[in-house]
């Protein structure tokens, strides 16, 4: 209930910002940047979810949760941009102890959103996103078989941004995406810098 409130407040933000950029005239700036991410994943089930977020005592798998994220968009209007990225996740090791094998699970997001600003001063805004992702989760067991899942789903964001000039700023963002046919939702947490030409 409560995460459901919490996705209509993002998308009605992300909606009024979106309706009054387009009442105004559009000035757009283009940026380039990245940021580094740190993700929780849920999976279908509790006992695949204790796995996967190793909370199994002498758990045989062993997750590395941060990962890399590059992108790229355009601040449209003082209260609305658009924005593309492209994710690493992380991965997912499970051994098997009897003979030392290996499952290794990495995870990688192809993302559209349109992002809704808040100015609070000249420097600084707070940021709502509303977007698709396409997670994919790919596989490669011990005798090297692939396998891959992937998934077109909603996503949602909260964060704040600051400028230090016309050029260089920093952001933080939080986020919450459905998942694939292997992972639930993912939430995830990246801060992160850009470049504004």
């Amino acid at each position: 209930m409560i995460k459901n409130k919490i996705m209509a407040a993002v998308l009605s933000a992300a909606v009024l910002s979106a309706s009054s950029a387009f009442a105004i005239e559009i000035e757009p700036k283009f940026y380039v940047g990245g940021e580094v991410i740190g993700t929780k994943f849920k999976a279908n089930d509790k006992e695949e979810d204790n796995l996967l977020n190793n909370r199994v005592k002498g758990s045989p798998s062993k997750r590395n949760p941060v990962g890399p994220t590059f992108f790229v968009g355009s601040r449209l209007h003082e209260n609305m941009g658009l924005e593309l990225g492209y994710g690493f996740l992380g991965k997912q090791t499970i051994t098997d102890t009897e003979d030392n094998t290996s499952d290794i699970t990495k995870h990688r997001n192809l993302t559209a959103d349109v992002l809704g600003y808040l100015p609070v001063n000249e420097s600084a805004d707070l940021i709502g996103s509303v977007g698709l992702g396409r997670l994919s989760s790919s596989t490669k067991d011990a005798d090297g078989d692939k396998f891959r899942t992937t998934k077109v789903t909603p996503r949602l964001g909260l964060g704040a941004q600051y400028q230090f000039d016309q050029n260089v700023g920093v952001r933080a963002m939080a986020r919450f995406q459905r998942g694939n046919q292997y992972i639930k939702s993912t939430t995830s947490l990246g801060v992160g810098a850009f470049y504004q030409f």
